[in-house]
């Protein structure tokens, strides 16, 4: 899953923190991602930030593009506590009250809360609660709040939220999906208010702090929309790959290509090695040319 912090807090003390690079990388710190693989998915996945899928085209067709994905997929994943301590000390989080959880600036204890509309018994929920208690072990007080996926859905629309847990999050080709890249949509939950000010023209929403990361995606997005070519239009889009590497990450995970096992008969034949089979945009069992299957 996918931990998305709202961007546009109602809370100045909390946007600020959310804002703050050092902010969140103290808290991919914390995480041990290497034990939620092995406890969650029996070790089959990946550790990895939160990234588009690391099948995007993007980051598969040219050198500058792989290079780019391992370095966004590796932007601080290393479990180290003390530098996780260490960040979140140097944003004004280097005092604890009596239980050992850390204050505000202001002097009131941080507490936030991670919503999410998956259900109970769901891998994405084990993986939030490991985080939890990864983070509470650094002195953040966070718990996890499940509510109804119609809940979620409204608290997003009108931002009304600390930590977004949201257990699918693909952008195979950023610009057919460009909302799991820069902050245009629906599916950037924790920059709807951003998206929405852009898709409205200014009506709604919230508008980007001129030259900060969102403002700088947007007119990245511009840019990608308006090339007329293949090439210019992946420039556009590692730009805004860049864009979360140096000034991210925006949003945080913890294992990624995590595989879909699949069972078949023994003499079903013609049934790719690989396939993806969680994507829309491919439409599988589409994708794998099922009419071709023969026993």
């Amino acid at each position: 899953p996918m931990f998305l912090f709202e961007w546009s807090h109602k809370d100045p003390v909390i946007r600020e923190l959310f804002h703050n690079r050092d902010f969140k990388l103290g808290m991919s710190h914390a995480l041990d991602r290497e034990t939620i693989n092995n406890v969650v998915y029996f070790g089959q996945g990946t550790p990895s930030q939160g990234v588009t899928s690391p099948y995007s085209p993007w980051g598969r067709t040219t050198e500058e593009g792989r290079q780019l994905m391992e370095q966004w997929r590796n932007l601080g994943i290393e479990y180290d506590v003390d530098k996780a301590n260490e960040l979140l000390d140097s944003v004004g989080l280097d005092q604890r009250d009596s239980d050992g959880f850390r204050l505000r600036p202001d002097g009131e204890r941080l507490s936030l809360v991670m919503i999410t509309g998956n259900p109970p018994e769901s891998r994405a929920v084990d993986v939030m609660e490991m985080a939890i208690e990864y983070w509470r072990a650094v002195g953040l007080d966070i718990t996890l709040n499940l509510q109804e996926p119609a809940a979620v859905s409204e608290r997003r629309t009108t931002g009304d939220y600390d930590i977004d847990g949201w257990d699918a999050w693909t952008g195979y080709y950023i610009p057919t999906i460009p909302d799991t890249l820069y902050p245009v949509g629906a599916g950037y939950c924790g920059f709807r208010q951003v998206a929405m000010w852009y898709n409205t023209k200014g009506k709604e929403g919230e508008a980007p702090t001129p030259g900060d990361p969102m403002d700088r995606l947007l007119q990245a997005y511009e840019k990608m929309r308006a090339a007329t070519d293949p090439e210019e239009r992946n420039k556009w889009v590692l730009e805004g790959v860049k864009i979360h590497i140096n000034d991210g990450p925006f949003m945080l995970a913890a294992v990624n290509d995590i595989p879909n096992i699949v069972v078949a008969r023994k003499n079903l034949r013609n049934i790719p090695d690989f396939a993806f089979t969680g994507s829309w945009t491919q439409g599988a069992p589409g994708c794998t040319h099922p009419p071709l299957y023969f026993y």
